[in-house]
């Protein structure tokens, strides 16, 4: 059985870090929440490949699912994730909250595995934590981040129309 570790941080690149660590140990399930995904990242070519890599090895419907408060950073400045989202859209879902969904609008996490969890303390501040091991942690997150997946809506499909 492994121990519970707990890191914080209070810088973007340290956030950046323990998000990127926590995708790449991720074997089955990530649920991520961030306003934007414009500090996460995951659009970076490291990132990326965590995410692609994830995303061939994992089995099921819907593995990774991103609820985001916005998605215009993901639509006009993330290529590399619309790829991934257009490739693996059996396996990536991102909804977008709605106002009513999101206020008041909760600190950004990932949870991943059901075990692991990286949560900022404020969505403007760098500051937080990622707890490895941890599924106590997680599941306060997991139950919110459920809630709010349920009542908000589709964004992109990754589908090319080709109207």
């Amino acid at each position: 059985m492994s121990d519970t570790t707990e890191q914080t941080f209070d810088t973007y690149a340290a956030y950046r870090a323990a998000l990127l660590d926590a995708v790449e140990r991720a074997e089955r399930t990530i649920v991520l929440f961030d306003p934007d995904l414009g500090e996460t990242g995951l659009e970076s070519p490291a990132g990326a490949e965590a995410v692609g890599r994830f995303l061939r090895q994992a089995s099921g419907e819907d593995c990774l699912r991103v609820l985001l408060a916005s998605t215009d950073l993901l639509d006009k400045h993330s290529p590399r994730l619309l790829h991934l989202l257009a490739t693996h859209a059996h396996r990536f879902a991102v909804r977008i909250g709605s106002g009513e969904t999101l206020q008041p609008q909760p600190q950004p996490f990932a949870v991943v595995d059901g075990k692991h969890l990286v949560t900022r303390f404020h969505r403007d501040r760098p500051r937080g934590k990622a707890s490895l091991d941890a599924p106590a942690d997680c599941a306060p997150f997991f139950a919110q981040f459920e809630t709010m997946w349920i009542n908000a809506q589709p964004a992109q499909s990754g589908a090319t129309l080709g109207i």
